[in-house]
């Protein structure tokens, strides 16, 4: 003869994993200590090391702060930098050009027929009345075209280039004529004196 239980309650209870231990178990009061003590474990933690963390962290906030304002400051000195480098390049730019122009102007003056003495003397030794319209030199022979107000000016301009050092005394009339000068109606003597240069 087969028994069948039809209370399916009961007979899964009885069956079951949480029956069983449901039964072993006695029923008994909430364990305050240990609560506590789970409390303590689960959230003491965060309470203690978020307050150290949070110094830690503002601390390290200033100190990125301090680090971005140098790194700014650091920057606009770099900038500052690089435009005195800029300025200090192009200056020794000019300098160099300067250095360069100066050697050829010095050359050009230590040459030996450098006429800058003669130019000189003749100009500190022309008649009030005697004015220079051209001078040329070319292969150490002096040319002279200008204007005089009278013939005995010329011959003393002459006199006074047969004097000098630089030429070979030996200054000489190529040519004259007397023009009168427009609008003014002055007549004047043009005239043209060649010379050989002997000393610059």
């Amino acid at each position: 003869m087969i028994k069948i239980n039809l209370n399916y309650n009961e007979s899964a209870k009885k069956s079951s994993l949480a029956g069983s231990l449901g039964s072993s178990v006695k029923d008994s009061g909430l364990n305050i200590s240990l609560l506590a003590l789970c409390a303590l474990i689960g959230f003491g933690p965060q309470f203690i090391l978020e307050d150290i963390w949070g110094k830690k962290i503002t601390k390290k906030e200033e100190e990125v702060s301090s680090l971005r304002l140098a790194g700014g400051k650091l920057k606009g000195s770099i900038r500052g930098i690089e435009k005195e480098r800029a300025k200090l390049e192009d200056l020794e730019k000019k300098e160099k050009e300067f250095s360069e122009k100066s050697k050829i102007v010095s050359e050009v003056f230590d040459r030996k027929n450098n006429p800058m003495k003669l130019m000189k003397y003749i100009s500190e030794n022309i008649p009030r009345d005697v004015w220079i319209l051209e001078i040329s030199l070319k292969n150490e022979k002096l040319k002279i075209n200008g204007y005089a107000l009278s013939f005995l000016s010329i011959n003393k301009f002459l006199k006074n280039l047969n004097e000098s050092v630089f030429l070979n005394k030996k200054a000489k009339l190529d040519n004259y004529v007397t023009k009168t000068l427009k609008p003014s109606k002055r007549r004047v003597e043009e005239f043209n004196i060649s010379s050989k240069v002997v000393k610059f």
